[in-house]
């Protein structure tokens, strides 16, 4: 702000007070600083309704004029970008890292404090590990030993040697350049498509027969391979049931003896005892359609697994289980839709006949290697598209083949 008062213009120098007659110390201001006000030459004379105009006030703000205003960022959040109103004002022009601590401070002290502590555990293990040696000097002249001249490091020299130049030789060889054909053709997009069909062929055809290769080896393999054997497999498969057995001795000992005394004085009641919990990884979430038991292997029996939402249907699972063995299905197929019903073969007690919600019929051999059913209904059969709700197999094999019944709505074929 302009000063409020401006003295006018004074000489350039003031000249001190004279001492009257007979101070000669200069009075009693003797001691006090001599004040000799200085006015430039060029100063503004300002008028008194200058001097007492206020001036508005120049305040400083602690803004970077250089920082950004209009950053963008993206909101995973809402999944869209963002302006970001925050900005950072604050500027660093150095910065270090002291490592200096008060003396009097509790850091430094404590400081202190830890490099004597690891400076008398340094001492007290120096001394623990010290050794007392106490050589005997000799007795002779012979046993004293020679003293050991270092040789001077800076006296020595240098010894060269030079060497043959090896001479270049070049050697070069003409051969006959290979001989050429010229060979001309039209062109044209079918000759292209049959050429790049023809390698696409002959590629499937070296895959194929690579994996055929591949199959055969392993095959080999395996047949050579005690491990893969057939007799191992059952091996494993009797032990595992011993192992079962073993683990569950007292439910398989409840099913064969248990019985309620007490059943005898109800009249049409009866209790039942829950021994086992069949289930499957494959057939979560699915709802169990229909249930036979084996008519010639009385331990085991055939589960379908389908869903009666009949608006969102889903795969179907069929899984053979047998008491042997309760853990996990003796044999598991799968169909493309939900199972609605399933029926053995009455003296083929291999042969499995599954109706499925799409109309489809389909048998399958338990003793079979491969899991495709052995036959399958399909549109040149005149396959309906209704879902077959029951399936019997016919008792009567005069006729030598084996046929079958099923029920579907309103029909039965």
């Amino acid at each position: 702000m302009a000063p409020k008062a401006k003295a006018k213009e004074a000489p350039a120098a003031a000249e001190p007070k004279q001492p009257e007659p007979g101070d000669e110390m200069g009075g009693d201001d003797y001691d006090m600083p001599v004040i000799i006000k200085i006015t430039p030459d060029d100063q503004l004379e300002l008028e008194q309704e200058e001097l007492d105009k206020e001036v508005p006030p120049r305040i400083l703000y602690p803004n970077n004029p250089q920082a950004a205003h209009n950053i963008t960022k993206f909101s995973f959040k809402e999944k869209a970008w963002k302006r970001d109103d925050q900005v950072d004002h604050t500027v660093f022009h150095f910065s270090l890292d002291g490592a200096i601590l008060l003396k009097d401070s509790p850091e430094a002290v404590e400081q202190e404090e830890i490099l004597k502590r690891k400076k008398e555990e340094t001492t007290k293990r120096e001394k623990a590990q010290e050794v007392d040696i106490d050589i005997e000097p000799p007795q002779q002249d012979d046993e004293i030993p020679a003293p050991n001249t270092l040789r001077n490091q800076f006296n020595f020299s240098e010894r060269a040697c030079q060497t043959f130049k090896s001479v270049t030789r070049e050697r070069g060889v003409s051969t006959e350049p290979p001989p050429t054909t010229e060979f001309c053709d039209t062109v044209t997009q079918w000759c292209i498509f049959d050429t790049y069909m023809a390698d696409i062929d002959a590629a499937k055809q070296g895959s194929e027969t690579k994996k055929r290769e591949l199959g055969e080896d392993k095959k080999k393999k395996n047949d050579s391979d005690p491990l893969y054997s057939d007799s191992m497999k059952l091996s494993i498969k009797i032990m595992e049931r011993m192992v079962n057995l073993n683990a569950e001795n007292e439910i398989y000992t409840d099913f064969k003896y248990w019985e309620d005394r007490s059943d005898d004085y109800r009249d049409g009641d009866g209790t039942l005892l829950p021994l086992w919990r069949f289930a499957s990884e494959k057939a979560k979430r699915k709802q169990v359609t229909c249930i036979r038991w084996n008519p010639k292997y009385k331990d085991l029996f055939a589960v379908g697994f389908g869903s009666y939402d009949f608006m969102r249907q889903s795969g179907g699972v069929i899984c053979c289980y047998s008491l042997k063995n309760t853990r996990h299905p003796e044999y598991l197929y799968t169909a493309d839709c939900g199972v609605c019903c399933l029926d053995w073969h009455p003296t083929q007690a291999a042969v499995l006949a599954v109706g499925l919600y799409d109309g489809t019929v389909v048998v399958h051999d338990v003793r079979a290697k491969t899991k495709k059913p052995i036959y399958s209904s399909t549109v040149r059969t005149n396959k309906h598209s209704d879902p077959v709700w029951e399936v019997r197999w016919n008792a009567d094999d005069s006729l030598g083949t084996l046929n079958f019944f099923f029920r579907f709505p309103q029909t039965a074929v």
